[in-house]
Order: structure tokens, then sequence, then C-alpha cells
């Protein structure tokens, strides 16, 4: 499973053993060029994602499942972004 830690966040992807090379590889990638001013776990995982998505569409899938678990299951992503009252540049991110 791979982990990236940014701050005090810290993102987990649970993924098929088929991509687990390719996950881990991609997430120390990523924890290399993590925008300094994330602050949100849901801004980490669309960061990611978009990460993901430009570089292993597999992986951007996962990512994605994870995402919509973690925080769209009894909503939608707007709901979401309402909720947890992101400012403008953190909506543009998720």
């Amino acid at each position: 499973m791979p982990r990236i830690s940014h701050n005090s966040l810290l993102l987990k992807v649970l993924t098929l053993s088929t991509l687990l090379f390719q996950a881990q590889e991609l997430a120390e990638s990523f924890a290399n060029s993590v925008l300094p001013e994330t602050t949100l776990l849901i801004e980490l995982y669309a960061q990611f994602l978009q990460f993901c998505n430009s570089r292993n569409p597999a992986m951007a899938c996962v990512v994605f499942e994870a995402f919509e678990e973690a925080f769209c299951q009894n909503t939608n992503i707007h709901a979401v972004v309402k909720d947890l009252k992101l400012t403008e540049p953190q909506a543009r991110i998720v």
C-alpha cells in the first residue's frame, strides 16, 4: 500500500498487488512534488490523482476510487467542497 506523508497528512491507497510496485514508485515521485501549501487530505488526494492520471491511468482509477470512498460516499463533490469550506484555490485543486 503506497503511503504519502506531507506535513501532518497521511494518504494511503489500497491497490492490487499487480500495481503495487508502480504505485509505490508513483507515491515516492509524487512526495517530492507536493505543493507546500497543501493543508487538507482532500487536496493531497486530488493532487495525487492528477499526478497519477498523467503517468499511469490504471493507478489513477485506483486513486479516484479511494478519493470517492473517502470523500464522496454519500454525496457529490460540490457538497463536499461546500461542507469543507474550501477556499477558491483549494476547490480548484479538488
